[in-house]
């Protein structure tokens, strides 16, 4: 299947053409210059105008479902190849360990701001077929889980991916918070639903081969409890909605357990409903991940890549 992708910038609506094309497990990113595309900015060095290119490159690939480390081919342009080994350190950086193969061109380009142009090649390996069609991952605050799980859901299929989010809006900082996430999700290539409390019906909703992830079910329990809903119906409808997914499925979610025991009733009750909520989920799961300090850890199964 042919998909398009843009990164937003003027330069494609202008002269008509897609930053990458994704066909099958191939990717075909688009010679990238280091123009800032949310601010249609560019600095002078050429080493910075490298790194941004870069950056550029990684998150057209990350929208079709793919990484740096899938790339097999790269093409340097630049107008003056006496600037080249200025950027050899940031491109050893980011293809030290890839190694693609690479071809460097001397030529002018379409502005004279710019200084170096990258195009590349990438190739997605599919998942193994034993992948797991639910995953749970666990972390403490600030620990690195939903990151390491986007990084799980995007490696498992191509996209789109649904990121179900259960966070409400409750003040302006939250809603500032969920705002900034949604925006930076929908660059990724992610559809995001909000869902508070109906977990269970936005699972049913999605294409059941479609990967989602799930961030996060602390949050989605807090708000059942509080809003004095059933969580154990609830925990039933949810168990009943993974069974019938054919799809990856990452949910996330806190571990909670580790703390002092609670001075008062609600929150003891929470944390007793968090621990055994956990349980339920981690023996559907074919893999359960403990992220720590962004560094996951296989609790069940493999832990999968860092991200």
């Amino acid at each position: 299947m042919r998909r398009l992708i843009s990164s937003g910038s003027s330069f494609e609506a202008e002269i008509g053409y897609s930053r990458a094309v994704v066909d099958g497990d191939w990717i075909f990113v688009s010679g990238t210059t280091g123009f800032d595309y949310r601010a249609m900015t560019i600095v002078d060095d050429v080493a910075g105008q490298c790194a941004q290119a870069l950056a550029n490159i990684e998150a057209a690939l990350n929208q079709a479902g793919a990484a740096m480390r899938d790339i097999v081919r790269v093409r340097y342009t630049l107008p003056n190849g006496d600037d080249f080994p200025a950027c050899w350190p940031v491109l050893r950086a980011a293809f030290g360990e890839i190694r693609p193969a690479a071809t460097m061109l001397v030529t002018g380009l379409a502005d004279p701001r710019m200084k170096i142009e990258i195009e590349v090649t990438a190739r997605r390996n599919p998942p193994p077929a034993d992948w797991p069609a639910v995953t749970l991952v666990l972390g403490g605050v600030r620990s690195g889980k939903s990151r390491h799980a986007e990084t799980l859901v995007r490696g498992a299929a191509p996209g789109p991916w649904t990121y179900i989010a259960t966070a409400e809006a409750l003040d302006d900082e939250m809603r500032e918070r969920i705002a900034h996430h949604r925006a930076a999700r929908a660059k990724d290539g992610w559809m995001t639903v909000e869902v508070p409390l109906a977990l269970a019906q936005a699972l049913n909703a999605q294409p059941p081969a479609r990967p989602v992830l799930v961030d996060c079910l602390t949050l989605w329990l807090t708000n059942m409890m509080l809003g004095e809903h059933d969580p154990a119906a609830a925990q039933l409808d949810l168990a009943d909605a993974l069974a019938r997914r054919s799809g990856p499925t990452v949910l996330v979610a806190n571990e909670v357990g580790q703390g002092i025991v609670p001075d008062n009733a609600l929150a003891r009750a929470f944390r007793d409903q968090a621990g055994r909520l956990n349980q339920r989920i981690a023996e559907r799961a074919g893999r359960v991940v403990l992220v720590v300090a962004g560094i996951p850890m296989a609790v069940k199964g493999a832990a999968g890549p860092i991200a």
